[in-house]
């Protein structure tokens, strides 16, 4: 008899993409009943596990694994693209070698892209501290386990017109 109601009290749920506070997209999480019944089903942020479930987040899974490999992949190819290279930035800088600003993510894959043609997604490139002077700076791209290292030149942009002139 204690089986039956240990059995009634939980529900094995997979919780959906629309539960972010749950901090568990994707995973199967055995819930209690009342907690599965009146809160996630209802919200549409969790399914009951059953055979078609099981075999749906099992494709998930899969397609998952298979574009990790890929991107993995290209990650290699554009490391062997990247190695030694060098990308150079004009930007707007003090007489002391200060920018006015700093050189942003968006800035560096602009000019990996038009220089050594590698198109490169803003969100792979790891710089240590903001690149806020003219000079020689190493960036890194990729994810933050396995990073390919990048030297970024900034020079300063020669000033064409002064004000007051």
């Amino acid at each position: 008899m204690l089986a039956t109601t240990a059995l009634l009290a939980e529900r094995r749920v997979y919780i959906d993409a629309h539960a972010e506070e749950l901090d568990a997209t994707g995973k199967r999480l055995v819930v209690g009943n009342g907690y599965a019944l009146n809160y996630l089903l209802p919200g549409r942020k969790a399914l009951v596990v059953t055979p078609n479930v099981r075999r749906h987040y099992a494709e998930k899974i899969r397609v998952r694994a298979l574009e990790r490999e890929q991107e993995k992949q290209k990650q290699v190819e554009l490391g062997q693209v990247l190695k030694g290279k060098r990308v150079t930035l004009k930007v707007s800088a003090s007489k002391t070698g200060k920018l006015y600003g700093s050189v942003t993510t968006k800035m560096l894959a602009d000019a990996i892209s038009r220089q050594l043609r590698a198109p490169v997604r803003e969100d792979l490139i790891r710089m240590a501290r903001p690149i806020k002077s003219v000079g020689m700076h190493e960036v890194g791209i990729g994810t933050d386990t396995d990073s390919i290292p990048l030297t970024v030149e900034v020079l300063a942009q020669e000033q064409t017109a002064k004000k007051g002139a």
